[in-house]
């Protein structure tokens, strides 16, 4: 299976790592000076929703500081119901805000602009994902991106080790690449070119920060 799911457990899963991605891309925002962070979640029940949940989570805790559950709204990874809360999440003025894929911070986007509303000039926006449709925006976002030909080979060593009788992991991740977008990019930094890639590996976020 590739990515993760509850009513399937058991089964040899390969999935992307969501919980420190996240939480590098979300520790980017709070360091460039984000104060008032706030996240579209995705739907409840969903694994790789509940694992960028806890990436949202563990960069506050990572810096000291507690998310605000007042700015964690549910969606469901679509981009027009993301529009359609946008309201409500921009009325609590966010500083920042992530959403769990790139739809949802599209959706974002979209009314943001309708209300004449910038971005990274009233608020820093990331998503998750790496679609290509995050590129089709006034500006690059921010991301992580998943890198399905690396997911797609390790799914297919691992079918060809079972049907060759060798003893395979349950689960296997795979890091994907932190994108920095200038979504991210506060007026008062220095510039990061826009389409910035960085790669993300676990044992790098074990050593100095």
């Amino acid at each position: 299976m590739v990515g993760a799911h509850h009513e399937l457990e058991g089964l040899h899963v390969v999935e992307i790592e969501n919980v420190e991605s996240t939480a590098s891309l979300v520790g980017s925002m709070i360091d460039g000076g984000c104060e008032r962070l706030a996240m579209l979640c995705g739907p409840e029940g969903r694994v790789d929703a509940e694992h960028r949940s806890e990436g949202f989570r563990l960069a506050h805790v990572q810096r000291g500081r507690v998310a605000d559950p007042a700015r964690i709204f549910p969606c469901n990874f679509r981009r027009d119901d993301a529009f359609a809360i946008a309201d409500e999440v921009l009325n609590t003025k966010p500083d920042g805000i992530f959403a769990a894929n790139d739809e949802m911070a599209r959706g974002i986007l979209e009314r943001a602009e309708q209300r004449g509303m910038r971005v990274p000039d009233d608020f820093m926006l990331a998503g998750f994902d790496g679609t290509d449709d995050a590129s089709i925006t006034s500006q690059d976002l921010a991301t992580v991106r998943t890198p399905w030909d690396a997911i797609a080979g390790m799914a297919v060593e691992t079918l060809l080790g079972l049907i060759n009788g060798m003893d395979m992991p349950l689960e296997r991740l795979v890091d994907p690449l932190v994108s920095v977008g200038v979504t991210v990019t506060p007026l008062s930094a220095p510039k990061v070119p826009a389409g910035f890639e960085s790669p993300f590996s676990r044992a790098a976020r074990e050593g100095p920060a």
